[in-house]
């Protein structure tokens, strides 16, 4: 009796050139394959034309779905050892429609099924119970939008599903397009107009019938740092859930942004990977992409993301990124992300204006948020104690985050320059310089947050364009003191320089220029608030006085007078709290 692989059998030699598609960089979203391979089809053009020859199939319907797959080939369906009695069914079926053309057999063989009530196998059965819950979650408790399918299947022949099912097919996807998912790809979502889903049939990539009429192939697993953390075509099920919540999201994105007019930016998967997480715990499928967006944290912009790995990386940073996803649904609440894409879909899709009015609605900003997200990425090194919460159960899994260390004693590294690119930073542990002042200039108009972890209440200071402070001992918990300098923007680059400064008040630049359009004041680290600095003409004439209450000011005088004039050109004295006068020259 043949074997249920062996049916539907492809052409050997056709199988074998998938082989030489080699490995790509890790376990990938197809979605994002179609938009780095074929950007234009996000004009609204169907896909379909570049798919295989379609297939008779066999469909499961579940209230919202309808799930397509083939017994046989070398697109069959994984069926498990639970699923003994329905292997000898299936043959006996095939055997008895051996006489038929390839297609009225297949036909003639799901219909017997479908007629006896034999039951899916049970890898088909667990499509619907995750769909069913993703659908539950997005839909029913996140309240969004429920995406439309006009399609009952994107590359199988099966009879019209109920009015309003969603088509999922499933099947090898590396034959589906062998120019395209020829690696570890775990499923795709097509854009309208196709809009559907095709997931993987067994886990398995470069997938080619044997001499035997058996799937071989490589295995589709994550691994962290050389160990294997899944190995899917064992832990089948749950590569099922990880992607069926992955791979709906992108369904659920596209009912905001059918046709993503700025390009598919790096939110998509982001997002999506955060949804899993949230939705498939156990599964930890994004801690093989952390490696990558640790190494390069201060090198790699999170949006946009790149679209190859950078140099070093064996994974694509975009899907490690899904941990800002996580740590805003933990630092906000879990309906975040649904203002972020109601806003996505009305403005365009540009993700800048969509962060920024999700956040405004939680009183805070990307200033504030993504230093803070920084600063909780730092205090998950194995070496720290926890000076902050964890957003994250799964820290102890997390590979170390290098930190670049500075040392402030006698043989100071300091000046010390870096450009970080949108949304990056840089983590500094500075060492010996206890009570050194020091100042930190960002020659950007972007906003930068800048936090100081020394133990206890950790300073924080967010600055556009200067700052100073101080280096206090570190103290309990925290053995040394770390800086994380975080720049906030989406689209701009900032160039950031830390030196050393005098210690005791005084204001820098001196001469200042009024292109600058600022003189900064430095403060002791001891310093108490609020405070007042008084400004004066070379004449004695009050120009200005300013009152500071907290270090989260900007603490400088924009060279305007009290009635928001810019000053001449001159000699000005400033003084703090009726201290004596210090000259400061303002040149043009």
């Amino acid at each position: 009796m043949c074997t249920v692989k062996n049916r539907l059998r492809i052409a050997l030699p056709i199988l074998l050139g998938l082989i030489g598609l080699g490995k790509a960089m890790g376990g990938k979203c197809g979605t994002a394959r179609i938009f780095e391979l074929k950007p234009g089809i996000w004009s609204g053009t169907s896909f379909r034309t570049l798919a295989t020859p379609q297939l008779h199939a066999r469909t499961l319907e579940s209230e919202h779905f309808a799930f397509n797959y083939t017994l046989g080939g070398i697109n069959g369906a994984k069926i498990v050892d639970e699923d003994a009695g329905l292997v000898v069914l299936i043959d006996s079926l095939f055997a008895k429609h051996q006489s038929l053309p390839a297609g009225s057999r297949d036909s003639a063989v799901y219909a017997d099924l479908d007629q006896v009530g034999a039951p899916h196998p049970r890898f088909i059965e667990k499509q619907r119970q995750y769909f069913e819950q993703a659908w539950g979650y997005y839909v029913e408790t996140l309240k969004m939008k429920a995406p439309k399918t006009r399609l009952s299947s994107f590359r199988y022949r099966v009879r019209k599903p109920a009015s309003g099912k969603f088509a999922v097919d499933i099947g090898d996807i590396g034959t589906l397009y062998p120019d395209f998912y020829g690696s570890e790809t775990y499923g795709i979502t097509y854009p309208p107009p196709d809009l559907s889903i095709a997931m993987e049939n067994d886990f398995i990539y470069s997938a080619y019938l044997d001499s035997q009429g058996r799937v071989a192939g490589s295995s589709i697993q994550s691994r962290l740092q050389g160990k294997v953390i899944r190995d899917y075509p064992v832990e089948w099920e749950l590569g099922i859930k990880v992607t069926a919540f992955h791979e709906f999201y992108h369904a659920i994105q596209f009912s905001y942004v059918p046709f993503p007019s700025g390009g598919y930016h790096s939110w998509y998967e982001i997002s999506a990977v955060g949804m899993e997480e949230r939705l498939a715990p156990e599964v930890n499928d994004y801690l093989q992409y952390l490696p990558c967006i640790f190494a390069n944290h201060a090198k790699t912009s999170m949006i946009p993301g790149p679209r190859q790995p950078p140099a070093g990386c064996n994974q694509y940073p975009v899907y490690g990124h899904g941990l800002f996803h996580m740590y805003l649904g933990w630092a906000l609440d879990e309906r975040f992300d649904v203002a972020v894409w109601d806003r996505l879909g009305k403005n365009g899709d540009d993700l800048p204006g969509a962060l920024g009015v999700m956040l405004s609605q939680y009183g805070s900003s990307l200033t504030q948020v993504y230093p803070e997200y920084a600063s909780h990425l730092i205090a998950s090194r194995e070496d720290i104690p926890e000076p902050l919460p964890l957003f994250s159960d799964d820290v102890a899994q997390w590979p170390r985050h290098p930190v670049r260390v500075l040392d402030l004693g006698p043989m100071s590294a300091l000046p010390y320059r870096q450009t970080l690119p949108p949304l990056a930073f840089e983590a500094i542990r500075l060492d010996e310089g206890d009570g050194m002042a020091l100042a930190a200039t960002l020659e950007s108009d972007s906003a930068v947050g800048i936090l100081l972890l020394a133990g206890g209440d950790s300073s924080q200071f967010i600055h556009p364009g200067g700052l100073h402070f101080s280096i206090a001992r570190a103290k309990p918990p925290l053995s040394k003191r770390y800086l994380i300098v975080a720049n906030a923007s989406l689209s701009e680059s900032a160039a950031f320089s830390l030196m050393a400064i005098p210690p005791g008040f005084f204001a820098y630049p001196n001469p200042v220029t009024r292109a600058r359009g600022a003189l900064q004041f430095a403060l002791p680290f001891d310093h108490t608030f609020p405070f007042t600095v008084d400004l004066l003409a070379e004449n004695g004439k009050a120009v200005r006085s300013l009152t500071f209450t907290s270090n989260q000011e900007e603490i400088k005088w924009d060279l305007r007078d009290g009635a928001g004039k810019a000053v001449a050109p001159g000699v000005y004295y400033y003084r703090l709290d009726n201290k004596p006068l210090v000259p400061v020259l303002v040149t043009p």
